[in-house]
């Protein structure tokens, strides 16, 4: 059984956002931290999962101090990236009117025949097709 997962920053934002904690996630993470599953992203990853911790404080859901830790901790884990193909991205942004960051980790995981972890219906429906 394969056990590398591609996680977006729904899922990534889940676990580090106090107010947005799942068990799913927690345990999916848990079990990275353990060795137990592989986890690896787009490179736009990092991008993502800082603007939404800088958009948080903005929302004063956490201040920056918060948000300081929350980054350190997410670069911690050290989550590998993959480069996609951004034509496929680019091809199924236009396909469903997704945005190109969204597109990245749908086109990985099929790229890659990798399940996607992500708490974005719109995107699991996607990649179910």
């Amino acid at each position: 059984m394969n056990n590398t997962w591609i996680i977006d920053s729904s899922f990534a934002l889940c676990f580090l956002l106090p107010d947005e904690h799942s068990k799913e996630v927690d345990d999916m993470f848990e079990l990275y931290a353990q060795g137990e599953r592989k986890l690896c992203s787009s490179p736009l990853l990092f991008f993502e999962v800082y603007n939404g911790l800088a958009s948080a404080v903005r929302r004063k859901r956490i201040d920056q101090k918060k948000a300081a830790e929350l980054m350190n901790l997410f670069h911690t884990l050290k989550i590998p990236t993959i480069e996609c193909e951004y034509a496929l991205s680019l091809d199924l942004a236009f396909e469903y009117s997704l945005s190109f960051y969204d597109a990245t980790y749908v086109a990985l995981a099929k790229a890659n025949k990798l399940p996607l972890l992500t708490l974005d219906s719109k995107l699991k429906e996607i990649f179910s097709r």
